[in-house]
């Protein structure tokens, strides 16, 4: 192919690219300031979900049985009650987005594990398990869907030799249990 040949199919070719980006942009615009052509989901029967979302805030002691106290940030239309020796019961079925995060004052060698566990009257089951880190003395944050159901409770656990010797830092953003809540 000739010199001149080459660069006048360079030059087509580019022209040809720069077309096609300028219509897939003013395609792309158009879509989404029109809305597309979708009908709401009401019209089409669909029900609207109303997630919740619910802070819990840890309390700085701790129980003997090695369990954490937990209270409502904002109570208001709460899908669980605060139970007896720290758990959470659960009111109303449906999925929860649960994320935990555990923080320490300060550095305590003997924690070996926090666990957040669901009890039923079969037993307990753990959903989340996490360590202390000993330089942030921090759990991280531990997330986690689940499907809970009406009559379980939530149970946060320490697993430690000397249960006196740990203290929560209580500040909502250091030790917290989240929940989104999705009725089903």
């Amino acid at each position: 192919m000739s010199k001149s040949n080459h660069k006048t199919l360079l030059r087509v070719l580019l022209w040809w690219a720069t077309f096609l980006s300028l219509c897939q942009a003013a395609l792309l615009l158009l879509f989404f300031t029109m809305g597309g052509y979708r009908q709401p989901s009401s019209e089409l029967g669909i029900p609207h979900v109303r997630t919740k979302m619910f802070n819990y805030k840890a309390s700085a002691a701790v129980y003997p049985n090695r369990t954490l106290t937990w209270y409502a940030v904002y109570s208001k239309d709460l899908p669980m009650d605060e139970g007896h020796l720290g758990d959470l019961s659960i009111k109303e079925d449906g999925y929860f987005f649960v994320c935990l995060r555990i923080t320490l004052i300060s550095s305590s060698s003997d924690v070996d594990e926090v666990s957040l566990k669901e009890v039923k009257d079969t037993g307990a089951e753990t959903l989340l398990t996490g360590w202390i880190d000993n330089q942030t003395l921090s759990t991280g944050l531990l997330c986690k869907t689940e499907r809970l159901s009406i009559g379980s409770a939530l149970r946060v656990q320490i697993k430690t030799k000397h249960p006196e010797n740990v203290r929560i830092n209580d500040s909502q953003s250091l030790s917290s249990l989240d929940l989104i809540y999705i009725p089903y």
